[in-house]
């Protein structure tokens, strides 16, 4: 993949992360496999190219308000 490419793919990651966070209502979300895959892949291709899993990891997990 090109430099652009990875940018892009990272910076889409971050900003549907910041727009989720600010328009969606709060809510507790049940754990899904689909969706656990898919932010996992995210996490996975982010955080092996540059060291960036947290987002993907985050946008997954934190809707679950998991205990501390």
């Amino acid at each position: 993949m090109s430099d652009a490419a990875i940018r892009l793919t990272v910076g889409l990651i971050g900003m549907s992360f910041v727009l989720n966070a600010w328009f969606r209502r709060p809510k507790l979300v049940a754990p899904t496999v689909p969706r656990g895959m898919f932010w996992g892949a995210a996490a996975a291709f982010t955080s092996t190219l540059i060291q960036a899993g947290a987002p993907p990891f985050s946008v997954f997990v934190l809707p679950q308000r998991l205990p501390k």
